[in-house]
């Protein structure tokens, strides 16, 4: 993943690196990988913006809104070659991406839309996770007063 950024500070910037890249291991043997984690979990104001997919197109995106709301939608990718409709004839075919809308879950603040999104993570792996592992491995990366900001855009 390149283009990350970790915004920390001393021995606790070591400890979210590895937790992180814990976080992703039993991600991966689930079949998931992260793209987005902006995560900041403190009883004043909590930030969460996470995408997650999955190795078949299916990937969840979960936000809280500075409303206190959570929300959880999910989407299926397809990937193919193509025109617009808008582009002239004999123009070139390009990578097209369609994402469909499969979902919408909301949740009341941020600790709730983790719970969520972990559940929905484990329940849709692509091999078997436990609850239980993947609610440990996000646990210290929820830890209030670190800012966990790192973001692998796919384009």
């Amino acid at each position: 993943m390149s283009g990350n950024k970790v915004r920390h500070t001393g021995m606790k910037s070591v400890t979210s690196q590895r937790s992180r890249r814990a976080l992703e291991r039993l991600l991966a043997q689930g079949g998931w990988e992260i793209r987005r984690l902006v995560l900041e979990i403190d009883s004043v104001r909590s930030q969460v913006n996470v995408e997650c997919f999955r190795d078949d197109g299916l990937w969840v995106r979960a936000v809280k809104h500075p409303s206190g709301h959570g929300r959880l939608d999910r989407f299926q990718r397809t990937e193919c070659l193509g025109q617009l409709h808008e582009t002239a004839a004999g123009w070139p075919q390009s990578r097209q991406i369609r994402d469909m809308f499969l979902g919408r879950q909301y949740t009341s603040g941020a600790r709730n839309l983790m719970r969520v999104l972990t559940q929905y993570l484990v329940d849709n792996a692509s091999h078997p996770v436990s609850l239980a592992s993947m609610r440990a491995a996000w646990a210290p990366l929820m830890q209030p007063r670190i800012s966990h900001e790192e973001s692998d855009e796919p384009f």
